[in-house]
């Protein structure tokens, strides 16, 4: 998945910060193969979903079928030219996989 606000002429989003600004940060803070924790604030489309991390919100496309409010876990693949996450499986669901071939 790709996070929104890379490129020149941002537009201010709901928090009234830049785009650029919040990709920019984004960048310097993270390295790419860190595991990240977020979750879901709202949705803009079916694809389209802001999620918080670290106080941060990022617009990113997900699947549609994550409830507001569930955390996710995403590995960071690049920071640049665009910074591309990928989703990783709740660790809750994996323990249930687990428990349902015992």
């Amino acid at each position: 998945m790709r996070v929104s606000g890379q490129g020149s002429g941002a537009a201010p989003r709901h928090d009234g910060r830049r785009q650029s600004d919040r990709a920019e940060r984004f960048r310097r803070a993270r390295r790419p193969g860190e595991i990240l924790s977020g979750f879901v604030t709202h949705w803009e489309t079916s694809e389209l979903a802001w999620v918080e991390i670290d106080g941060d919100p990022l617009l990113a496309r997900l699947p549609g079928d994550i409830p507001l409010g569930r955390a996710v876990r995403l590995l960071i693949e690049t920071l640049y030219p665009d910074i591309t996450l990928r989703r990783l499986p709740d660790p809750a669901d994996e323990t249930r996989r687990l428990n349902l071939r015992v």
